[in-house]
């Protein structure tokens, strides 16, 4: 296949937005470079095929975004957006769904891709000194009853993906445990162990993809982990 040579302006603008380079910059190697080679994520390709959705109408496959081939090809490769429902205020009734937002499906949809955990986040918190569990469960019980966010899950199926709100969900809570001694090392092991489990953990269109982790350090050391999928919370939410 002959290399793409030429690149539109309203593409280069939208590239140039994401990844933080010059529109010149982005003419000149996006016949050559991948997405990726430009300074591209998982987060921005996201953000690229969303926002190419929106503003452009045009729909670009994110696995070949993220992929090998240069950036104008994966471009010249778009297709005609479909038409779509405007979504609904954020707040829906229990049990009823909405339009995911083109963010969330391209996230979503991208569970098969690269080993599905492109966009899984993990946050720890240490906590010294006693810890009443009971007290913790229910605390993030009340968190879940209170954000739709950790009680969603998605449904796909041929036209689109939405998001159902649980009317209750009572949240995960895991007790991973590590070896003695292992201390100021808790941390990273934790996120170890919770990241060789993520793609089993989290499962966005079978259950809210939300996972808390109570990790037992010492009798006065605990790591109190979230592991949760980015479709639903970001790092602004935390």
């Amino acid at each position: 296949m002959s290399p793409v040579t030429t690149f539109n302006a309203d593409w280069a603008a939208l590239a140039a937005g994401v990844l933080g380079l010059s529109s010149a910059e982005v003419v000149r190697h996006a016949p050559i470079a991948p997405f990726v080679m430009l300074g591209g994520t998982s987060l921005r390709a996201a953000e690229f095929v969303a926002t190419a959705e929106r503003t452009l109408r045009r729909t670009i496959d994110l696995t070949a975004l993220l992929g090998p081939e240069p950036l104008a090809l994966v471009v010249s490769a778009a297709r005609e957006a479909p038409e779509r429902l405007p979504v609904p205020a954020p707040r829906v009734t229990a049990g009823q769904a909405r339009t995911a937002t083109a963010t969330q499906e391209a996230m979503v949809l991208s569970e098969g891709v690269h080993g599905g955990t492109a966009f899984h986040l993990l946050f720890s918190a240490e906590i010294r000194g006693p810890l009443d569990e009971s007290r913790l469960i229910r605390a993030l019980e009340v968190l879940t009853a209170r954000h739709e966010a950790l009680r969603s899950v998605f449904v796909a199926d041929r036209a689109d993906v939405r998001v159902r709100v649980l009317a209750s969900w009572r949240p995960r809570l895991i007790r991973p445990s590590l070896p003695p001694g292992v201390g100021e090392a808790a941390v990273p092991m934790v996120h170890d162990l919770l990241a060789a489990a993520s793609s089993t953990l989290l499962r966005p269109l079978e259950q809210p993809p939300v996972v808390f982790a109570l990790t037992r350090v010492d009798p006065g050391h605990a790591v109190l982990s979230l592991l949760v999928h980015h479709a639903v919370v970001d790092g602004w939410s935390i």
